[in-house]
């Protein structure tokens, strides 16, 4: 994971949340239990971010069957400002919002885009901080061997 730059986290923690997602239910980290998730902190005004998001839908869709769930973590913007970009950009891949940056604190997502691997136990398993090329060979060789078994929930 290092050589496409992710750190490793730097002890093992289970970092629980509950934010609204776009259907205006609450999502909770137990919702993805038996999963791996790529949470990806971003914001509709962040121009990297706004870059990524393609190649975060197609490994999105790739890999979802497979037991990889990705969850973009909106920081504070209205419900409507993020339905409008998830309109323009076509994105299927979950979508909450931290309203009051709580969640956006705890994970220390200061810099956008930042993003989480956490494992089927909800564990953070590494982070990224900036832009990845998520359609590389290489990262989707790396999320492939991580979900190769499937969900275990």
């Amino acid at each position: 994971m290092a050589d496409l730059g992710f750190e490793p986290a730097k002890k093992e923690a289970r970092v629980d949340f509950e934010l609204a997602a776009m259907d205006g239910r609450p999502r909770t980290l137990d919702d993805y239990a038996g999963h791996y998730v790529l949470l990806n902190f971003w914001a509709t005004w962040c121009a990297p971010c706004r870059i990524e998001m393609p190649a975060l839908e197609r490994l999105h869709l790739e890999l979802a069957d497979r037991g990889l769930r990705v969850v973009g973590v909106d920081l504070g913007e209205t419900p409507a400002e993020v339905r409008r970009f998830v309109a323009e950009t076509g994105i299927t891949f979950e979508i909450v919002i931290d309203a009051d940056l709580s969640t956006s604190r705890v994970y220390a997502a200061r810099s956008l885009p930042m993003t989480y691997i956490l494992d089927p136990a909800g564990t953070i398993v590494a982070r990224a901080i900036g832009v990845r090329d998520w359609d590389s060979e290489a990262m989707r060789a790396m999320f492939a061997a991580l979900v190769e078994t499937g969900p275990t929930g």
